[in-house]
């Protein structure tokens, strides 16, 4: 005689269908959110997969910059979304002097009359952002928290920590750290409608204007091709202000 085969019925009702579509569905976004974004933790920035950004509204350019990877103790160079305009100069037949006239930025950028501030005078634009940072206050949770994770979500590479060993900028002492927090703080007081990812790539115009040499050996070597020219880069100074 055959032996009969047991079988198991599954039933669900209604509800369970639409608990469990929901559930997918918001394990679906989260891993969206995290592939899109490549954010690691907290605060922190990675952009990973995002090398060419599509600028949300109003934004005025792009620069290149380090960003941290999805381990958070480690950066790559990222383009990122800017505030001030990064008009492209005329070439120059030299590639790495029209790298440098691309990200070093120049002139006073459209915040600048309100700060007091220029890319033409970087030391007492340091010193005016760093000061901005030290006296100004933020009003609310939100504003604290955001400022709080961008402060976590910038890297200091080339003074408290290197490429290989970053310091957020929050746990990081210099002049440097504390004059791009104030950038960070200023908008989140000012203009708040502008995106996290804009202000870090404000931020980081600053940053290469600071450091011009090691960002632009960085931005040379990893955010295009090409062979980067020692000589060229020799001019600049590797870092502009006091730490």
């Amino acid at each position: 005689m055959a032996k009969k085969e047991s079988s198991v019925e599954y039933t669900f009702n209604i509800p369970t269908l639409v608990l469990i579509a929901l559930f997918a569905g918001i394990i679906i976004f989260n891993q969206y959110q995290i592939m899109t974004f490549g954010i690691s933790g907290p605060g922190t920035f990675s952009l990973s997969g995002r090398t060419n950004l599509a600028l949300p509204p109003g934004s005025q350019g792009t620069t290149l910059g380090p960003v941290f990877n999805s381990d958070g103790r480690t950066t790559s160079v990222k383009e990122l979304p800017t505030i001030s305009a990064t008009p492209d100069p005329a070439p120059s037949g030299d590639p790495v002097q029209d790298a440098i006239n691309r990200y070093v930025p120049t002139g006073t950028p459209e915040y600048g009359a309100a700060l007091g501030v220029s890319f033409d005078d970087p030391i007492n634009s340091l010193n005016k952002l760093a000061r901005y940072d030290q006296t100004e206050q933020l009003d609310t949770p939100e504003e604290k928290a955001r400022y709080d994770k961008l402060a976590y979500g910038f890297s200091c590479d080339f003074c408290c920590g290197g490429p290989n060993s970053v310091t957020h900028i929050s746990n990081c002492g210099c002049s440097h750290a504390a004059a791009w927090r104030g950038v960070f703080k200023y908008f989140i007081k000012n203009n708040p409608e502008y995106t996290d990812e804009q202000l870090i790539g404000e931020a980081t115009r600053w940053k290469t204007l600071w450091y011009p040499g090691p960002m632009m050996k960085r931005i040379l070597s990893e955010g295009s091709s090409g062979s980067v020219d020692a000589s060229t880069l020799s001019q600049l100074p590797g870092m502009v202000g006091g730490c």
